[in-house]
């Protein structure tokens, strides 16, 4: 393996060193770089809460979520509705954005999933616990 050298200045004096790996440096630019986001997703009851927040914890899309019950009114085909409605609420990041919008439109029995994504910055201790398992 050719490794490349890099020259470092120190007291006057140059020496060389090991050229860092490019994956190692990737790696790292990844995880200072990434966007980290809670995600809203709807759900129409909790069995299909369950499907949804289950297919996306098994793909290692998102860390974990809560699934969160409460009453709901809305406009639906000329109507106001009302129902008892369930929205997910999971952590991921930025990468597994269109991977998560394409997993619940599979899983969904809505005709309009809604999912939408909260940029945030959180604390260490959460921001490693998504890291080491997205």
């Amino acid at each position: 393996m050719v490794e490349r050298q890099f020259s470092k200045l120190y007291t006057g004096v140059r020496f060389p060193l090991p050229a860092p790996k490019v994956t190692e440096i990737n790696r790292k630019l990844q995880k200072v770089m990434s966007k980290y986001l809670q995600v809203y997703i709807s759900a129409e009851n909790k069995n299909q809460a369950d499907i949804i927040l289950n297919s996306l914890l098994e793909k290692k899309l998102v860390a974990g979520g809560l699934l969160l019950n409460a009453p709901a009114r809305f406009w639906w085909k000329g109507e106001i509705t009302d129902m008892n409605y369930y929205n997910i609420s999971v952590f991921t990041k930025e990468k597994n954005k269109q991977q998560i919008i394409d997993d619940v439109k599979q899983t969904s029995i809505e005709e309009v999933p809604m999912v939408w994504f909260v940029e945030f910055k959180g604390n260490q201790e959460l921001i490693k616990w998504i890291d080491s398992i997205i």
